[in-house]
């Protein structure tokens, strides 16, 4: 009879923000019931004081304009990289690098010494190498890049976890790109994902390997999160209770 909850929070990192791509015009939170909001530029934290027991709903409506707009890699940037941040090179859970991954990468690339070519041939051996199938059990479980090598199928997520690792693989950061697009497939927007992978001066640069958009992409994609894995979640929640077994 004792048992109350003192202090429930949801830590939301799955919300558009400000990119070379897109410009949120305008974006609002709501929670009910009723809680504190404090919006941060990586998280938005919503927090309940001594709730009732209950459902704990979050909810956020924004208008975004996006932009046809592109990296521009006017120079030849030398390959192998040197002297760079190394936090998007190391293997993560389903970005995950092993022998096979190191030695396919270094066959595609073997012999190039511009960055840019590099990107576009391992994207390229990653778009027509890898079977995109929404019948596959990859449409509901993520795998690892390593699983995606082997077997040669996967969704959107598999080819863009292989896709980094493979360019990690390589020493040339590359990150992982969650969000929504405009899919063919009953034409509307559906959750997607993508890649960036960094140009010394020049910045990151978007490849989506399903859509086959190299060094760019279309104004449908919504950029809403940006991490080193595929795994990374887009919210999670902590709450504190007295007397509560």
């Amino acid at each position: 009879d004792r048992a109350k909850i003192s202090e429930v929070s949801a830590f939301l990192t799955f919300f558009p923000k400000n990119d070379i791509l897109q410009e949120v015009k305008t974006i609002n939170y709501n929670s009910v019931p009723t809680g504190t909001i404090n919006a941060k530029e990586g998280e938005v934290i919503f927090q309940w004081i001594e709730p009732k027991a209950g459902f704990f709903d979050i909810s956020l409506k924004s208008k975004i304009k996006n932009k046809n707009a592109l990296v521009v890699v006017d120079k030849k940037i030398e390959f192998p990289l040197v002297n760079v941040e190394t936090f998007y090179t190391q293997p993560t859970e389903f970005i995950d690098l092993n022998e096979d991954i190191r030695n396919k990468a270094q066959e595609v690339a073997n012999g190039e010494d511009d960055l840019y070519l590099v990107t576009f041939k391992v994207a390229d051996w990653v778009q027509d190498n890898i079977r995109y199938d929404l019948s596959t059990l990859t449409a509901d479980v993520v795998q690892k890049s390593s699983w995606v090598l082997k077997n040669k199928e996967g969704v959107c997520d598999e080819l863009t976890n292989l896709f980094i690792s493979m360019m990690r693989s390589l020493g040339v950061p590359a990150r992982y790109v969650s969000g929504v697009a405009y899919t063919n497939v009953g034409y509307k927007f559906g959750p997607h994902a993508w890649a960036e992978v960094y140009f010394p001066d020049k910045g990151w640069v978007p490849f989506d390997i399903t859509y086959k958009q190299f060094g760019w992409i279309d104004p449908s994609h919504i950029k809403l999160k940006v991490g080193a894995d595929s795994g990374d979640p887009t919210i999670r929640y902590t709450w504190k209770s007295v007397d509560t077994n």
